[in-house]
């Protein structure tokens, strides 16, 4: 045991001269060995950059997988044509009470949200403007608490959905137009106050706001909330048409087989006739391929800019070495042998790596200084993130290049007779 702590000592030793004898080297030919590293930097911060952007769109893609996989929309086809007319006529058309018959009669449906969308008209800016009116239950409101939040009142309660209350919530942009148009101090004072769709009157419990604050969609921002019952008994009648029907199948795994069956249920609750389209989120693995290709091509180009730094390093310590023959011829005449030696000159080159990979780091994270305007641009799709797991993975592979690219000079270095080296000139 003593044996080994006495080798291991001897090691990190050899290693930590090697470190010191490049921050030596360093210091003696700084241009050079600013030129060896150049590589390395330009190799890890394309690296770094690649990762922080493509880390960015994989959060988004793994902050929406849950409810965009396994996910099938449903909504009306366009208006036959005049020899479609009769056979189209035999359907009852989409309906809302379609989500809770699949629910109970397929076996591959997980969960049908009740929802009911209306666009209409609302009073802002002293003129008539369009809005969505989405009518929820206490079930899809959860989905919707994925996107928004509550900026100031409160989220609908229970007894409101059951009552089928005339409230409802609206987006932060009509609650700061109405403001300007009542003359108010403060959003906040729009609570209470009463809001027109169709000639409706709802009254505002609650401003939300997105939670992803860049996503600044239409949707996001003319859109109000409202308790499905509400819709149900003003505007729209008991089943009327949802607009679309979102339905989440069991094994996202098979979502297209799925989709294909669940389609072939719900034509035979509209008596054979398919009037009817349906989308299914299988784009999202699509994306997520497109990416990885992206990620290989940005990955091998990185690797060549390393390989060209790698190389610069060896050129930079077969110099260093040739240099110092006699330093060799001493060190090995004292006793080192071949494999302190060796790590010797693996502390060097390893030392250079890591500071040209050091600097690579600090320009490719240039992104993250402008996450919010890159989020802003890309509408929240894409907010560069560097992960822990990257910057692990980063630093292995800069170290890596210093051991790789090290190990000939490190090894021509060992493999030297000491008698030859001390009569070098």
């Amino acid at each position: 045991m003593k044996l080994l702590t006495m080798k291991f000592s001897a090691l990190l030793s050899s290693f930590y001269t090697g470190v010191i004898m490049a921050s030596i080297e360093i210091k003696s030919h700084i241009l050079r060995s600013l030129l060896s590293m150049i590589g390395v930097m330009l190799g890890v911060a394309s690296l770094v950059a690649m990762l922080t952007m493509i880390g960015g769109i994989n959060k988004f893609l793994n902050d929406k997988m849950n409810n965009w996989m396994g996910t099938v929309w449903f909504w009306k086809k366009n208006d036959p044509s005049n020899d479609q007319k009769l056979y189209w006529s035999r359907s009852p058309g989409l309906k809302l009470s379609d989500g809770e018959f699949l629910k109970q009669n397929c076996i591959y449906v997980k969960n049908a949200p009740a929802v009911i969308n209306r666009y209409g008209k609302i009073r802002l800016s002293k003129r008539n403007d369009i809005a969505l009116l989405k009518g929820l239950d206490s079930s899809s409101i959860e989905l919707e608490k994925e996107e928004i939040r509550i900026k100031y009142g409160r989220w609908i309660r229970n007894d409101e959905y059951t009552n089928g209350s005339l409230i409802c919530l609206v987006s932060w942009h009509i609650a700061g137009t109405l403001k300007d148009d009542h003359k108010l101090l403060d959003t906040s004072d729009v609570l209470l106050k009463s809001i027109k769709f169709n000639n409706i009157d709802f009254t505002i419990i609650g401003v939300y706001e997105p939670v992803n604050k860049n996503n600044n969609s239409w949707h996001m921002q003319r859109s109000i909330i409202t308790p499905i019952k509400t819709v149900q008994k003003y505007i729209s009648g008991f089943d009327p048409d949802p607009g679309n029907l979102r339905i989440q199948v069991k094994d996202p795994g098979r979502l297209r087989e799925e989709a294909k069956f669940i389609a072939l249920t719900l034509a035979q609750k509209h008596r054979g006739v398919e009037d009817f389209e349906f989308q299914t989120a299988d784009w999202v693995s699509k994306i997520t391929n497109m990416l990885k290709n992206i990620s290989f091509v940005l990955a091998t180009i990185s690797i060549l800019s390393l390989s060209v730094g790698g190389l610069s390093i060896m050129n930079v310590m077969l110099s260093s070495i040739s240099e110092r023959v006699k330093e060799i011829g001493i060190r090995k005449a004292l006793g080192a042998n071949n494999f302190q030696i060796i790590i010797q000159f693996i502390g060097e080159t390893v030392t250079l790596s890591f500071i040209g990979g050091l600097l690579g780091v600090i320009s490719g994270s240039i992104p993250l200084f402008f996450k919010e305007e890159i989020s802003r641009a890309t509408e929240g799709a894409i907010e560069p993130v560097l992960l822990t797991s990257h910057i692990i993975a980063t630093f292995c592979i800069i170290i890596g290049v210093g051991i790789l690219f090290g190990l000939y000079p490190a090894v021509k270095a060992a493999c030297m007779d000491p008698a030859d080296a001390l009569k070098y000139e």
